[in-house]
């Protein structure tokens, strides 16, 4: 299994972390309605990332 050296752990951290700073961002610009609207709009996205089609995935 490939290990990371210390300056290879740091740059993941950084860009785990600024992965994680925009959708915060943009999350907390959103009104209480607007954020409620993903909770359920995110399970519907979940399942449909998992519908089994016919003649598999495009």
């Amino acid at each position: 299994m490939p290990t990371l050296t210390e300056q290879g752990r740091r740059a993941l951290e950084r860009d785990m972390a600024e992965r994680d700073a925009w959708p915060a961002a943009a999350l907390a610009s959103f009104s209480e309605t607007g954020r409620g609207v993903l909770t359920p709009a995110s399970a519907l996205m979940e399942r449909l990332a998992h519908v089994d089609l016919p003649g598999g995935r495009a």
